[in-house]
């Protein structure tokens, strides 16, 4: 079925599950800093696959919305923040692997907020930035369970930072597409302006 945007739904399926997504993070930190790792895993782990769900939902029943299109990546990265700033204050995520994808995070966040207001429109999805994402949320919910450093043992966490460190190159390169498609649509802007 061809995806095509529907006005505007409220009540549609992607839309309550982005928004659970955007609800239950407060929950999702509160288990991470109670040390409940298997339950912060679980919710983690479901985070991330209704982040999958409601794109799929979305496009193979005809419910694309536009506000949809915006709720989608505002929820993932309300939910991807939360959880990298809880991860680095409880010693679970090193300093120097998470904090450069958070810092990444929060500035394209920005970024894409204020071009948003000036026509940019939502940035263009690639297959780096669906790889980025995907590593980065296997990883995440293997992080939660494996524990900060002084309680966790065994292949767990070495093999969730390398999982880690391999999303976060790859967001990287996402951001230099982001940067590209942003010049080219400022160039273009400068150029209908005459």
């Amino acid at each position: 079925m061809p995806t095509q945007r529907t006005g505007d739904p409220v009540m549609t399926v992607p839309n309550v599950l982005s928004a659970t997504r955007i609800a239950v993070t407060p929950v999702l930190v509160w288990l991470i800093v109670s040390d409940r790792r298997m339950a912060a895993t679980v919710l983690v782990a479901a985070m991330g696959i209704t982040d999958f769900l409601d794109g799929y939902i979305a496009r193979h029943t005809g419910t694309v919305s536009e506000l949809g299109v915006l709720l989608d990546p505002v929820s993932d990265r309300i939910a991807v923040i939360a959880t990298l700033a809880t991860l680095l204050w409880t010693g679970t995520l090193p300093a120097w692997l998470g904090w450069p994808v958070l810092a990444r995070d929060i500035l394209l966040s920005v970024v894409f907020l204020v071009l948003a207001r000036s026509g940019f429109g939502s940035p263009r999805v690639r297959w780096v930035g669906k790889a980025a994402t995907f590593l980065l949320l296997t990883a995440l919910p293997m992080l939660v369970l494996a524990g900060p450093p002084a309680t966790a043992s065994g292949p767990l966490r070495p093999a969730a930072l390398a999982v880690f460190a391999a999303g976060g190159v790859l967001y990287y390169v996402a951001a230099g597409a982001y940067i590209l498609d942003i010049k080219g649509w400022l160039r273009a802007r400068r150029a209908a302006r005459g």
